[in-house]
């Protein structure tokens, strides 16, 4: 097999001798003892036009058309390519007939040349065919040659003279019911000849009809030389009713006279016109609100139209009763109000009731309303500014005052609460400002802002409440300084004019410092006490918070555990020592999630926090360990002792009792072991009862103390402690607390915090281990 075209091939099969052996068995030749053996051919070449679409333009002069066979043969052979007509013609737009076209042997492409004809008419593209077919008998069919399916070629003659299309610049337009007329533009590809040209355009009915909603008259249309765009309008009827969108349809035609001077029709030879009904008119309220006196008489409600109508309509306006009511104070009901023709702008008049009644400022409202159905008067509609609001002023004036005209804050209280009261109950919620002064007399003044908050203050008296405070802001400067004073006076709002300022009309605040010695200690931890033993059960967890002022000079532990210890240094501060001694420096030593030991320094005179030497600023995360520092604030959390528990506790610095306060405030949910240590671990998971017959109320009713029992888990003896109950502690520690106080032979620690004594900040012996025999210090 050689996969070659070569016509079919024969050889001869002859029998030559009879062997001696065979011959003696009586084998010989027979008559048939040659024959002939046919090698018939199976391979096949097809012939197919590639491309098959061809364009040539009217001037090109003729187009030549590809054949490609699927491979070589042997052998010359030819096939025919007959032309027919398609809308170009045979002798008018080209030359055709039957062509005969050679391929040599072993060529597999071969082209004809078809001649096209220029007939300088304007005509528009034409085409026409070419088909393949091979002549039965020819050597191309005997080869094996066969057409492929690609048998026929289409041939487009451009026109070189150059159509002019004609169309709508867009197939959609719409128009207002009432603009009159519609303008609809016709554009061209290109300008209009010598002479200029016409077309037509023609209108059908949709929805719309003519004559009653549009003019369906058949328009011409002049292009003028040299113009590419030409404009028609329709003329449009605007009948009043109020009724869905219509549409009609515009079509071009092309008169014969343009069509002679190669003017066509475009894609968009037909568009679609939308008449849009008139919006009915639109009425609303212009203003929505008033303010009126009670003794005016009247309230004047102004109603305005989006646009004039040729006939007069009536709309109503019906009130509502708000905080005013009629009829006491004023007069409702159903009020109809005229449009007459041609006006946009009517008003209602509401009267108004005076009484004696000393009231705040009430409120009514009036809402817009058609008379009928909206079919009824389907020529107006409300719109969104449909309700009005009428404030009523009280003509009968009220007062305002301070209720204290002097008042005391120290410096670091950061703010002071200032209130105001009134002699009636307003239904509606109002407000006044508090402007500041300076003071007066021999007395240092106070600045804003640099001692407290610049002005003004706004008061807000809700509904129905006759006392109302606002917070003033103190800063405190950390400087010592005299005492100093500023002045509030109350500024009444403009919108109210019945609000009279009364006699106490103004108060003088006085600013006292606060000192400059930080390190007070306070004590705060959590006391673990059940509901059922604490007799203020809807108090909520309480904490017990102490002091603890030791010897000066000396380094105290706080809390000692397996993987921590807190110690604080105690000094005397020269600046006041009948304060007593107080922390200066607090050293955390610390264990982070992989049992690294770190160093955390707190230095309270320089109010900075440093990690490993490193100063911190903001916030810092390491391995567990999460530190940071604010102006007045220090946090810190650490993972705790027990497995999977943390411990987290703040410094705050803060005022209580007349001297700066170190606060120290440990989360309820560290994690320390039990039997821990320290001037407040001691107390840490050691459990507590109340007794409930040693709590009594004092006068003033505001202090209450009571007796609590600790109970150590070494044995040894409850010890009573009792302190005053605070409902809320100060700074952000926002749990009720029993203030045990400072008593050292007698109170929390009796005495034994120099058992808690240590020899450095970071001691590293100073750890739970050292009390695992030992007695609890209590």
């Amino acid at each position: 097999n050689d996969s070659l075209l070569e016509g079919n091939e024969n050889f001869m099969a002859n029998i030559e001798d009879i062997s001696e052996a065979a011959a003696d068995l009586g084998v010989k030749k027979g008559a048939r003892d040659s024959a002939e053996v046919t090698l018939t051919d199976n391979d096949s070449v097809q012939v197919n036009f590639s491309p098959t679409i061809y364009t040539v333009s009217e001037d090109g002069g003729s187009v030549e058309l590809m054949l490609v066979a699927s491979g070589p043969v042997p052998f010359n052979y030819s096939v025919t390519v007959d032309t027919f007509d398609g809308t170009a013609g045979d002798g008018s737009d080209y030359t055709g007939g039957s062509f005969e076209v050679e391929f040599p042997a072993g060529s597999t492409t071969a082209s004809l040349s078809v001649p096209i004809l220029d007939d300088n008419l304007f005509e528009g593209p034409e085409w026409f065919g070419g088909f393949l077919t091979i002549e039965p008998g020819s050597s191309a069919e005997l080869g094996g040659v066969t057409v492929g399916p690609d048998q026929t070629a289409n041939v487009t003659i451009s026109d070189d003279e150059g159509a002019i299309f004609v169309q709508f610049d867009s197939t959609t337009y719409s128009f207002n019911e009432d603009v009159g007329q519609g303008k609809l533009t016709l554009v061209a590809d290109q300008p209009a000849p010598e002479g200029g040209y016409s077309v037509e355009v023609s209108f059908e009915d949709g929805t719309a009809g003519s004559p009653g909603d549009y003019d369906g008259t058949t328009q011409t249309v002049f292009f003028a030389e040299g113009e590419s765009m030409a404009m028609l309008f329709v003329p449009i009827e605007d009948d009043f009713f109020l009724e869905e969108d219509e549409d009609f349809e515009a079509e071009i035609i092309i008169p014969d006279d343009a069509g002679d001077k190669g003017v066509m029709k475009g894609p968009n030879d037909s568009a679609d016109v939308t008449i849009l009904d008139s919006p009915p008119i639109e009425v609303n309220f212009s203003p929505t609100s008033y303010e009126v006196n009670e003794e005016d008489g009247t309230a004047t409600l102004i109603i305005v139209a989006d646009k004039p109508s040729s006939e007069p309509y009536t709309v109503n306006v019906v009130t509502s009763d708000g905080t005013a009511e009629d009829p006491s104070d004023y007069i409702g009901g159903t009020y109809p109000v005229e449009f007459p023709s041609g006006e946009t702008t009517v008003t209602v008049m509401i009267p108004l009731e005076d009484d004696d009644f000393d009231e705040c400022t009430e409120m009514f409202t009036g809402q817009l309303q058609l008379p009928g159905t909206p079919d009824e008067s389907p020529e107006v509609f409300v719109g969104l500014e449909d309700t009005a609001s009428v404030s009523i002023k009280d003509s009968d004036p009220f007062n305002v005052n301070f209720k204290s005209t002097n008042m005391v804050v120290f410096e670091n209280a950061s703010r002071i609460e200032v209130c105001l009261e009134t002699d009636r109950k307003c239904d509606d919620e109002f407000s006044v400002n508090l402007q500041n002064l300076m003071a007066t007399g021999d007395r240092n003044s106070a600045e804003a802002p640099n001692d407290y908050g610049d002005g003004p203050y706004p008061v807000t008296f809700k509904a129905g409440e006759k006392d109302a405070c606002t917070m003033i802001p103190i800063v405190d400067d950390n400087n010592p300084e005299d005492e100093e004073d500023f002045k509030l006076v109350i500024d009444p709002p403009d919108n109210l004019p019945e609000l009279q300022v009364g006699p106490m009309n103004e108060v003088n605040i006085t600013i006292k410092d606060d000192g400059d010695v930080d390190g007070d200690p306070m004590f705060t931890v959590p006391l673990n006490i059940s509901k059922d033993s604490w007799i203020l059960k809807d108090k909520g967890e309480l904490g017990l918070c102490y002091e603890v002022h030791g010897e000066k000079n000396k380094i105290f532990n706080l809390v000692s555990d397996s993987c921590l210890s807190i110690n604080a240094l105690l000094e005397e501060p020269p600046e006041k020592p009948d304060i007593g001694n107080v922390m200066t420096q607090i050293g955390v030593l610390a264990k982070d999630l992989n049992g690294n030991c770190h160093r955390i320094l707190v230095d309270l005179k320089q109010r900075s926090l440093k990690f490993n030497n490193e100063r911190i600023v903001g916030s810092r995360t390491h391995n567990g360990i999460h530190l940071s520092k604010l102006i007045k604030k220090v946090e810190i959390s650490m993972p705790g002792c027990i497995n999977g528990t943390s411990l987290s506790f703040r410094i705050e610095f803060n005022y209580m009792n007349g001297a700066d306060m170190l606060k120290i405030v440990f989360s309820d949910e560290s994690g320390l072991r039990q039997d821990s240590h320290g001037l407040m671990g001691q107390f840490w998971n050691t459990r507590i009862e109340v007794d409930d017959k040693q709590g009594k109320l004092t006068q003033p009713k505001s202090e209450e103390y009571y007796t609590i029992y600790v109970l150590p888990s070494y044995p040894k003896l409850p010890r009573p402690i009792r302190g005053q109950y605070y409902p809320l502690t100060w700074g952000q520690e926002k749990k009720p607390c029993l203030y045990a106080g400072s008593q050292e032979g007698t109170g929390v620690i009796e005495g034994n915090y120099k058992e808690y004594e240590t020899a450095d900040l970071f001691d590293p012996f100073f750890l739970y281990t050292q009390f695992s025999t030992s007695q609890p210090l209590l």
